[in-house]
């Protein structure tokens, strides 16, 4: 092999190295920042075990616990328990912690009260009397009645309870999960759809601002130069707009980045009106309406 050949593999292998650092260091994290806590999905191969909370028979969710024994993982199963959704309760690096947010969630939005009725269902015996400890003592400090059913089931069994198609018991941890978070888009919508009528072209504009700066930081970031209008590295309907994560942009919405410049399209619609800016390159070219 001569030099020129040598030096070519070594400047590929150079490249390559470089560019899943880049992925892994900045674009790998900024693009899960964008993102709620509850919004990966379940890992099967890091299961060990999960309980599932059932209060009064309207609240329902599932804990799942990894290989080290964190609760890492929340599957919804009940419409009431968006409360927990994305509060990054999935984050916290102590059980103890992660149970006292979820109890402390729960009762500041009446779910959960001092007579209420708990029932605990073990999906295995990992972990499970630790879990129940830390569980009550939470209860305890809250005044809740810790007087706890307590059932078995298996992840099958909760599979078949839903209705759901599987093939295998990690096919149905998944189909749980899709379950859930079918459910908690839903829920999403539903609360697009009753606040939407609070849009107006202010807060419109600021949230359609909001939107491209993230995208904006995204491209800098990443030192993108150029990225066709059809890419999928950053989708732009998976951008939350505000805070709260109320507001995405809608399906018409698109952007590319040609010669550094970020060119965007961003439209909300609240079945009233339609709320669209376009940007020509920068934040500060904004116009209303269609591109």
């Amino acid at each position: 092999m001569n030099n020129k050949k040598l030096k070519t593999i070594l400047e590929i292998v150079i490249l390559i190295i470089c560019t899943i650092y880049v992925f892994q260091k900045v674009e790998k994290p900024y693009i899960k920042n964008l993102f709620g806590s509850s919004d990966r999905f379940i890992n099967y191969n890091n299961y060990s075990n999960m309980f599932e909370i059932n209060i009064n028979q309207e609240t329902d969710f599932i804990l799942v616990l990894n290989k080290n024994y964190k609760i890492n993982h929340i599957i919804f199963l009940s419409t009431n328990t968006k409360y927990l959704y994305n509060k990054n309760i999935e984050n916290i690096d102590n059980n103890k912690e992660i149970i006292n947010k979820i109890i402390e969630i729960l009762i500041t939005n009446n779910l959960l009260k001092t007579s209420s009725s708990i029932t605990i269902t073990r999906y295995g015996k990992t972990y499970y009397d630790k879990f129940k400890n830390y569980f009550t003592k939470s209860l305890e400090n809250y005044n809740i009645s810790t007087n706890i059913n307590e059932k078995d089931n298996t992840i099958i069994g909760k599979a078949n309870e839903l209705n759901l198609e599987y093939s295998t018991e990690e096919d149905a941890l998944l189909k749980l999960d899709y379950y859930s978070k079918e459910l908690m888009s839903k829920e999403k919508n539903n609360i697009n759809e009753s606040i939407n009528n609070n849009l107006d072209d202010e807060n419109a504009k600021s949230y359609s601002n909001n939107v491209y700066k993230k995208i904006e930081k995204y491209v800098y970031e990443n030192k993108i130069k150029d990225l066709p209008k059809e890419n999928s590295n950053l989708l732009i309907t998976d951008i939350p707009a505000d805070d709260n994560l109320q507001y995405y942009p809608d399906q018409n919405s698109w952007y590319y980045v040609s010669d550094e410049k970020l060119y965007a399209y961003i439209e909300f619609n609240n079945n009233e009106k339609i709320y669209n800016f376009c940007y020509n390159g920068s934040i500060d070219s904004i116009k209303n309406g269609v591109c």
